[in-house]
Parts: C-alpha cells; structure tokens; sequence
C-alpha cells in the first residue's frame, strides 16, 4: 500500500512539474520582465492543485523563484535541490522522498527548455 502512495504522488508531482515547465516554456515566463506572470501561474497552479511548493531553479540549481501556497517562501533550498536538477540534465523525470519532520514529502521535477531545447530551468513540485 505506501509503494502505491508513494509512486502515485512521485507521478502527481512530476506530471505537475510538466504541466507548469511546459506552460513557463509557451508563455516564455523566464524572462525577467515577465516574473509577475510566472508568480501569477505558480500561484493559480498551487490553488488549484493544492501543491505545496514550488520552485524554480536555473540550471546551476540557484532559485528563480519558491512559493509556498502562493506565497514567497523563504525556506532554504532543499538538499536534494542540486540532485534533483542533476537528474533532469541527465533526462529523467526524478522523484525524491524527502523528510520533513514526522512525514514525508514526495518532490518531482521536469525541464524548462530554452532556445535550442537547451535546459534554461527546472520546476519542482512538492
């Protein structure tokens, strides 16, 4: 029963992950001129979805930008942060199981692609 849960949510948080990599990609969010868009998506996407956090990190695994329930988050970034985006370099569409005090949080993650289809970002979702 935890394998299915945990496999269940690692897919949540990477088809979600997709889903907002691919609209940053259409909408050309990474533009700095265009940051209260990406916010405004990133919060319309946790509402909807009740995603935690989400973070975007450039390929270097430096944060863009981190909101909690549509809010900035001040949290450090995460130990697995670096690991995460290492995956996404390498292709895959990793999934990390991360403690967090008494429970676990499932964190998938998936390129945003640039001119040339060079990796420009990565979004994770919790």
């Amino acid at each position: 029963l935890a394998r299915v849960y945990y496999r269940s949510g690692g897919d949540r948080a990477v088809a979600h992950a997709r889903a907002l990599a691919a609209g940053i990609e259409e909408e050309g969010l990474l533009d700095p001129s265009r940051e209260p868009r990406l916010r405004a998506l990133v919060a319309r996407e946790q509402s909807i979805h009740a995603l935690a956090t989400i973070e975007v990190l450039d390929p270097d695994a430096r944060p863009l930008l981190a909101m909690f329930r549509g809010a900035d988050s001040p949290a450090p970034a995460s130990a697995s942060d670096a690991a995460l985006v290492a995956s996404v370099k390498a292709g895959q569409a990793p999934v990390r199981v991360e403690g967090e005090g008494a429970s676990d949080v499932l964190r998938g993650a998936a390129a945003v692609r640039g001119e040339g289809g060079a990796l420009a970002a990565v979004v994770i979702v919790d």
